[in-house]
């Protein structure tokens, strides 16, 4: 009898170990996706901000090259005539009702 009770701890002992075992791998791999999280909205606001520099390098070349052309541009001699253009209203097509 003894021999049973002594397999019987034994056998609880093994499924208690792979238990803790598997425990101890579940939070690992817990913990890991976290970093993993982490170090990805670190590479996201990282990107962001250099995205947001490249637009405002953009959007300030733009203003400096529309700030070129406006300097640049002449302005109309004293002797050019201006024409005014309206644009001619269509004319609205009514159907009779049946």
């Amino acid at each position: 009898m003894q021999l049973l009770a002594d397999k019987v701890w034994v056998l609880a002992t093994l499924v208690a170990g792979i238990g803790l075992l598997g425990l101890l791998h579940v939070m690992a791999i817990g913990i890991q996706n976290q970093v993993k999280v982490h170090d990805l909205k670190i590479r996201v606001n990282t990107l962001r901000q250099q995205q947001m520099d490249r637009l405002r390098e953009r959007m300030e070349n733009q203003q400096g090259m529309f700030a070129q052309r406006s300097a640049s541009a002449m302005p109309p001699a004293a002797d050019d005539e201006i024409i005014e253009v309206d644009e001619v209203p269509q004319p609205v097509e009514r159907r009779k009702a049946a």
